[in-house]
């Protein structure tokens, strides 16, 4: 039998403006963070808590447990894609016993492992929280006063609002996930050879690029993923793009005075590749970013005219919205907008960026913006993540790590090819959620 974690009480309920008050007691204590367990919480523990006593295997059960089976509550996949349809929003109220001290911890009740409520409640970990229900029939089975133990937890729910869900991706789980180059694991000299050095859609969304530490370029037709081309560049721990408006793929390698290779998909041939090196272009070519001799970064365009924005720290990556307007850079764990014709920072999307699985500011491999200009993707070291750009807030993530992050032109994919991770495992989501149960 597994053994409870918390309990759970009704302290307040108004189903008519879709509000719980709902008290937390902390009930096992073996690690030496539960003095600070659900304080900042997850959405997702919620709709775990509230579905216990919705399960209509027992007893009444209520809509919640109608409408969200046994398999899809235990399925983490599930509850953190979905909890958003079910949980609006939750607040942390007031703490008690916080911090737990060692007198504390020894005046700790006895432990009870027969699913009856505990006595001493007073000497537990303790948070009240308002949560906020999409729908007041997630409250219809609940009364005040009710309580129930629970061996339910916490994960990381996505944080969506219904105007988001069209342009978020589905990645739980993937339309299709790639392994994109041959693995020996026995044989550490090529692990070059196994990992991918960059990955990107082509302009016109038709071709999925990935290129090996050690130069082999393989090409997908999206959105079949079948492979079209497989290829050696001889570029080693190459960047990978697409020239504007045309279906040539270009590598560019590390060392600046190596030349780079380009591959026409059309005509089925290498061709000449461009002399000018970039880190990011616009996708009409107007703009490109470049970083001189010295270090500097460098805005150009097709008039020559060059701007340089004001960036403190190494910058690790850099995208351009589709039209243009904006480009999104990160350096030094801050994630910012620039106005590329006049080179200068226009706001500070995420200062000290972090994902939810890291513990401080973390390293930007990548950054994709949308086709509506609206939501970046982020490859972080810890996990893909998805920002809101309005507020900066995240509103998904992914475990996929050091990832290069890539948005269809035409908006319908987003693709992420894992740099660290032998085989180039790369994963390509449909862009698409409903935004509403199904039934409402």
């Amino acid at each position: 039998m597994s053994t409870d974690l918390y309990g759970i009480r009704v302290m307040a309920l108004e189903p008519e403006r879709r509000r719980i008050r709902l008290r937390v007691f902390v009930t096992y204590y073996d690690a030496d963070e539960y003095d600070q367990a659900l304080l900042d919480g997850d959405a997702s523990f919620f709709l775990r808590v509230l579905w216990d006593e919705a399960d209509t295997r027992f007893d009444d059960g209520g809509p919640l447990g109608e409408q969200v089976s046994l398999d899809e509550i235990l399925d983490e996949d599930w509850v953190d894609g979905n909890t958003w349809l079910f949980i609006e929003r939750f607040e942390a109220v007031t703490s008690k016993n916080v911090p737990f001290t060692k007198t504390d911890i020894a005046n700790l009740p006895t432990r009870h492992y027969d699913l009856d409520w505990f006595t001493d409640e007073e000497l537990l970990v303790q948070t009240d929280y308002d949560v906020w229900v999409t729908d007041p029939r997630w409250l219809a089975h609940l009364r005040l006063g009710q309580s129930w133990t629970t061996t339910s937890y916490p994960t990381q729910a996505d944080r969506l609002r219904p105007e988001d869900a069209p342009f978020m991706p589905d990645p739980r789980p993937p339309a299709a996930t790639i392994d994109v180059f041959a693995v020996d694991y026995d044989d550490d000299d090529r692990a070059g050879a196994q990992t991918a050095a960059g990955s990107a859609v082509s302009p016109d969304g038709r071709w999925l690029a990935v290129a090996s530490g050690a130069g082999e370029l393989v090409v997908y037709d999206v959105p079949g993923w079948t492979e079209r081309l497989r290829t050696s560049s001889g570029v080693s721990a190459s960047a990978v793009d697409w020239l504007p408006g045309r279906p040539v793929v270009v590598l560019q390698p590390q060392a600046p005075a190596s030349p780079s290779w380009a591959y026409d998909m059309d005509a089925g041939a290498v061709v000449a590749a461009p002399s000018q090196r970039w880190l990011a272009r616009s996708a009409d070519g107007r703009y490109r970013l470049s970083r001189s001799a010295d270090g500097t970064v460098i805005i150009g365009d097709d008039d020559r005219t060059q701007q340089s924005p004001a960036v403190n720290g190494v910058l690790t990556a850099a995208a351009f919205a589709l039209d243009g307007s904006r480009l999104y850079i990160a350096t030094a764990g801050d994630i910012l907008a620039v106005d590329p014709t006049a080179g200068v920072i226009a706001e500070t999307i995420k200062k000290g960026y972090r994902s939810y699985a890291s513990c401080g500011p973390e390293p930007v491999r990548s950054l994709a913006v949308d086709r509506t200009g609206r939501y970046l993707a982020v490859g972080g070291k810890e996990a893909l993540t998805v920002l809101r750009l309005a507020d900066g807030d995240i509103l998904m993530e992914i475990p996929l790590t050091d990832a290069f992050v890539h948005w269809s032109p035409d908006g319908l994919w987003l693709t992420a090819t894992q740099g660290g991770t032998r085989g180039g495992k790369t994963t390509c989501s449909r862009v698409g959620r409903p935004a509403t149960t199904p039934g409402s």
